[in-house]
């Protein structure tokens, strides 16, 4: 909070003059930055008003801001009208209240709903595979579906990530999804039909780029090549490659094959 003024007002009971502090307060309000001014009791000062301005301006200069509202008001004539004031101040705060708390239950309604609406449908809303049905993608990267359905959803207004999420439980638990294997043994050649999930182009002395495809039964293979034939690949397409089997490792929980001298079978 910052303090900005400060002025002469009275207590509850409006028998004595009281100082408070008008303060600049910033808070939230559905995901965005809220400014607005609130009073704060400071101090009791004097029941003569001559005595109350003189420390208040004391009480300022300390605390080095303005004194805009100084004791210039009868105390009587404000325990007449504050009865009155204070309880229709109150019954407009508490119904500006409850329009603030409807507007925030119908936009948590709405929010349901097209959460709802758009996990049935069933396709992605943001990241690498943005308006792609799950099915498609099942076909050429399980592994990011497996790994999507392991993500917490955060609570309240769900976000895009969070629908994604979502999408991606539903399908596991409504399909047989087999978690990724090794293939092969280590040392021995293969030759495997894939489909391509994606090309990485690392960074170093020498820049090479990391293939990662998949297996018609999910199983993940990775490798690294610069050749010409893989270069042509876009991400979907289907090809045969021979190499031979260089490790088994784990990424994000999901096991991977690397395949060594990786050659592109016509």
């Amino acid at each position: 909070m910052k303090a900005l003024y400060g002025f002469v007002s009275t207590g509850d009971k409006s028998a004595m003059y009281t100082m408070r502090i008008m303060y600049e307060v910033w808070s939230q309000w559905s995901g965005k930055p809220v400014k607005y001014l609130k009073d704060v009791y400071y101090i009791n000062l004097s029941t003569n008003s001559s005595d109350a301005n003189a420390k208040a301006l004391l009480y300022c200069e300390e605390l080095d801001i303005p004194l805009r509202g100084d004791a210039s008001f009868d105390l009587n004539e404000i325990k007449r009208r504050k009865a009155e004031e204070l309880a229709a101040d109150r019954e407009k705060a508490e119904a500006a209240q409850r329009q603030r708390d409807l507007e925030f239950e119908q936009q948590i309604v709405e929010a349901k709903k097209v959460f709802e609406n758009t996990v049935l449908e069933g396709a992605f809303q943001t990241g690498k595979y943005l308006g792609r049905l799950v099915s498609d993608v099942a076909k050429v990267d399980i592994q990011y579906i497996l790994w999507l359905a392991e993500q917490p959803i955060t609570k309240g207004i769900h976000t895009k990530f969070d629908i994604n999420i979502q999408i991606a439980k539903d399908y596991i638990s409504n399909h047989e999804v087999r978690k990724p294997d090794y293939v092969g043994v280590i040392g021995e050649e293969i030759e495997l039909e894939l489909t391509l999930v994606s090309g990485y182009v690392t960074q170093g002395a020498f820049p090479s780029i990391i293939w990662t495809a998949q297996t018609d039964d999910g199983n993940i293979v990775k490798f690294f090549s610069v050749a010409k034939g893989f270069k042509t690949l876009k991400d979907g397409d289907r090809f045969k490659v021979k190499g031979t089997v260089k490790d088994h490792s784990e990424y994000r929980n999901q096991k991977n094959t690397l395949l060594n001298r990786p050659k592109i079978v016509k």
